[in-house]
């Protein structure tokens, strides 16, 4: 009975003669002559053992199949293995040479391994070796789009990661594992710049190098700021600017003024209003905002629909309406953001020509920030 059960025998018990047999170990299997009918109690007892013999004979009959299946599976197994391998040590250095594509021919012929066997063999293999090369095209894929789009990505960027992980063949816990890290990475370097900016506001304010190219004080700009009377600060940051490219008061701005504005001044602007808004308000807050839009930094007026989100996102329009300006540092869970990332005067001042030029002055403002950064 151990044997049978571990499937290395047969047991077929034969009920000869009238027995209390229900009990033994062996009640549950299939007893023959048919019903478990004793065969002293058949009218003709040789029948009785033929049926016997033809029962026992058939039980035999497939336990010598099931064991050469068994035989042959393991044989398949075997070769199949021994391919893995040869082909492994081929495929090492990235591709197989017309030489080794040879051996391997003649080992399949030797193996008995058809020709679909080796496809798959080969195929696995293959797969094997590319996942991680696709891992690590959509994990720079990815970095790409944060740096363009920011995160949480809206549906159209979600959209083109999606085609693209259905390109790379990539599963969806292939692409949790990588977005878990780049997100994780991202959160940091985000914590880690609201954590400077912390730092930076609760510095002395003689530390403030009030420096100017253009030989203009800051120092009044400055303690609006400290004292956070924002909208006094726009019209102050206006003032400064305008003097910085030599002009006077209630004049704009054209976008070569802003292409060529005095680093100093600006990167000193930015820095005041960064730092006393706790990283809510400035010229490159705004600057991330303009990018995630999809706008690009080439001073060109970016399209309706990116000029229009942006100005939605920052304050400036309303339900498709430009609207005045308000400094809100309320906080939006729900998205991240901050409800109202303006700041700095050119929101009402900058476009004297009206909101359409606006674009164009945004994008020069941001593509000479980037320059002044470098």
């Amino acid at each position: 009975m151990e044997l049978h059960e571990l499937d290395k025998a047969r047991v077929v018990p034969v009920i000869l003669r009238e027995a209390d047999w229900e009990n033994a170990p062996f009640s549950k299997l299939q007893a023959v002559p048919k019903n478990a009918q004793p065969v002293t109690t058949f009218p003709d007892q040789d029948a009785a053992f033929k049926f016997v013999t033809q029962q026992i004979r058939r039980v035999a009959t497939e336990l010598i199949e099931r064991r050469r299946k068994l035989r042959d599976q393991q044989q398949k197994d075997n070769a199949i293995a021994a391919y893995r391998q040869k082909f492994e040590e081929f495929a090492a250095d990235g591709e197989i040479s017309s030489g080794e594509r040879y051996v391997l021919k003649k080992q399949q012929q030797e193996l008995k391994l058809t020709d679909a066997d080796v496809q798959a063999i080969e195929q696995a293999i293959y797969n094997s070796v590319a996942k991680p090369q696709q891992i690590e095209e959509y994990r720079q894929f990815l970095v790409e789009m944060i740096a363009q789009h920011s995160y949480p990505f809206k549906d159209k960027v979600r959209n083109d990661l999606k085609l693209v992980q259905t390109h790379l063949k990539l599963s969806d816990t292939d692409i949790a594992q990588v977005e878990a890290l780049i997100i994780a990475q991202k959160q940091a370097e985000q914590q880690e710049q609201q954590r400077q900016a912390e730092a930076l506001k609760q510095q002395p304010t003689a530390t403030d190098a009030l420096s100017s190219e253009k030989g203009i004080d800051y120092t009044k700009l400055r303690d609006l700021l400290k004292a956070q009377r924002w909208q006094e600060a726009d019209q102050e940051t206006y003032r400064v600017m305008i003097q910085a490219v030599g002009k006077k008061e209630k004049e704009g701005f054209t976008n070569v003024e802003l292409l060529n504005f005095p680093c100093a001044d600006l990167k000193m602007i930015d820095r005041f209003w960064v730092k006393y808004s706790n990283g809510k308000f400035g010229f490159s807050v705004q600057k991330q905002i303009y990018v995630e839009c999809g706008a690009t930094l080439d001073g060109l007026y970016p399209g309706n629909e990116i000029w229009e989100e942006f100005c939605d996102r920052i304050g400036w329009m309303k339900r498709g309406s430009y609207v005045r300006v308000e400094f809100d540092t309320s906080y939006q869970k729900d998205t991240s953001l901050w409800q109202f990332l303006v700041g700095t005067c050119y929101v009402e001042r900058l476009c004297m020509g009206g909101w359409d030029g606006c674009g164009v002055l945004d994008s020069s403002l941001a593509s000479r920030l980037v320059n002044c950064s470098r």
